[in-house]
Parts: C-alpha cells; sequence; structure tokens
C-alpha cells in the first residue's frame, strides 16, 4: 500500500512530491501516513503558523456552524451525500483532535487513558471542541525540545506520531470537514 502527499501550486496544478509505502492499507484521511516532513522537529515559527491556521480554521468552522443552526441548514440534518450531521462531524472533530492530542503522549498505555478521561461524551459538540482545541494548543505549546523531536510508536498499527504530524494533522482533517460540509 502507498499515500501519496501532493502539492497545489497557486494555478491549480497539483504536483507529486512524495510517495510512501505503508504496511497497512491507506485511505484518504487515514493516519497513518508518515510522510519525510512529519519527522522534523516542530519549530517555533511551524508551530506559531500552526497554531494561526488552526485558528482561523476553528474560527471558520464556528461561524458556519452558528449560521447553520440560525435558520441554515440545520445541524441535525444528513446531507445525502454524506454520512454525517454537520453536528456529528462536530463531535467527530473533537473526538479526533483529542486523539491527535494524546499522540503526543509517549506511552500507549497513558495516552488510551488520558483519552478516557479527556473524552467528554455526552456534552454539547461546541463545548468539547474547545476543551479538545485547548488540549492540544496547551499540549504543544508545552513540548520541551525533545517533545518536539520524539517520535511517538501507537498500537495497534505502530503508527509513528511526532508532534509536526500532530499539528499538520489537525489543521488538514478540520478543513477536510469544512469543505466536505461545503462550508
Amino acid at each position: 500500500p502507498t499515500a501519496g502527499r501532493v502539492l497545489l501550486a497557486p494555478a491549480g496544478l497539483a504536483e507529486l512530491v512524495e510517495v510512501v509505502r505503508s504496511p497497512v492499507e491507506c485511505a484518504t484521511g487515514d493516519s497513518e501516513a508518515y510522510f519525510t516532513f512529519m519527522a522534523k522537529p516542530l519549530t517555533n515559527d511551524l508551530l506559531d503558523r500552526g497554531l494561526a491556521m488552526l485558528e482561523a480554521s476553528r474560527r471558520h468552522l464556528m461561524a458556519a456552524a452558528a449560521a447553520a443552526g440560525d435558520g441554515g441548514s440545520s445541524l441535525d440534518e444528513r446531507p445525502e451525500a454524506s454520512g454525517r450531521t454537520p453536528r456529528e462531524v462536530l463531535h467527530h472533530l473533537a473526538d479526533a483532535e483529542l486523539y491527535y492530542f494524546v499522540r503526543l503522549e509517549s506511552d500507549p498505555q497513558r495516552a488510551r487513558e488520558r483519552w478516557t478521561e479527556l473524552a467528554m461524551r455526552g456534552e454539547p459538540a461546541v463545548a468539547r471542541l474547545a476543551a479538545a482545541r485547548e488540549h492540544l494548543i496547551s499540549g504543544l505549546n508545552r513540548l520541551d525540545e525533545a517533545g518536539r523531536r520524539r517520535v511517538n510508536v501507537h498500537p495497534p498499527r505502530a503508527e509513528r506520531w511526532t508532534a509536526t504530524k500532530v499539528l499538520y494533522r489537525a489543521i488538514w482533517h478540520e478543513r477536510h470537514h469544512i469543505r466536505a460540509l461545503g462550508w
């Protein structure tokens, strides 16, 4: 199985810049892919730019969700082309962001424990999104030099995670779902 990383030029042209081999099947949206840039330590500049992108993306997401809940398309209306309602997508994004956050843990058992204690099941989607984002940002900001360089391996597929991968993955995933919702 392979995964590819594509760069888009301003004119809309695409260039395949890297292909990686994976021991497991990968599909669009899977997190198993580990591109070479993900192995680089998380620099202050990259963190600052990434956090700015996360902030802009979340502002866009929340404004669109508020508009959908205020007389626009309902948050609980299932679009024909999607398997999830917008509200379900918001919960999914909160779950995913916590998943990324706990990947900063070097101990997989500790990561599972943190996931369980922070999941906020049954809480409103907006509250879960805010809490997950707070955990992610504080976790990234708290990393020391060793944490910014560390490669954590998590079961069940021995996935490799770095702080750089966590940041890129969180940015990509939220933007992917904003586009999928047509927001």
